[in-house]
């Protein structure tokens, strides 16, 4: 799917962005995945120029995996103010930040999974999320299936 969108800074109406986003694609780019997993894993969706971007959003993103992690703190680890990371990062991949952020989170939660032996609850935990009720209902509702599906 291909977006266009016009910017309406004052003067500068002439302007547009394009960017693709392809959710149904089966290919994602986080280097510290499992060529395995990809197949499992649903893409966020971005083969854009702003890839780096993405790649700087998603890299301070595992850095605080266990931590709050709000979009301001996003917003200054790329030098953005914080509406221009929510626009960007919705252009870019179709999800709000939050949204975005939990994606990066259940990915990694899915590499734990199939690559550790730790429980469900500690890789919940792990990977920021403070309740692993709520963390295998989002898993499941993510991945289709529950994270004990995925358990060595």
């Amino acid at each position: 799917m291909e977006a266009i969108l016009p910017f309406s800074v004052a003067g500068a109406s002439h302007l547009s962005a394009k960017s693709t986003c392809d959710p149904d694609s089966q290919t994602i780019s986080a280097e510290s995945t499992p060529a395995a997993l990809t197949s499992l894993v649903p893409a966020i969706g971005y083969k854009t120029a702003s890839e780096p971007f993405l790649q700087k959003i998603r890299a301070l993103i595992e850095d605080k995996l266990s931590e709050d992690l709000p979009i301001e703190e996003l917003a200054k680890g790329v030098f953005y103010t914080r509406v221009q990371v929510y626009r960007k990062i919705k252009t870019l991949t179709g999800q709000s930040p939050s949204r975005f952020i939990r994606t990066v989170r259940l990915q990694k939660a899915l590499e734990l999974l199939v690559t550790t032996d730790f429980s469900i609850a500690e890789i919940a935990y792990e990977v920021g999320f403070r309740d692993p009720k709520y963390f295998t209902r989002v898993f499941t509702a993510e991945f289709g299936k529950a994270p004990s599906a995925f358990m060595l």
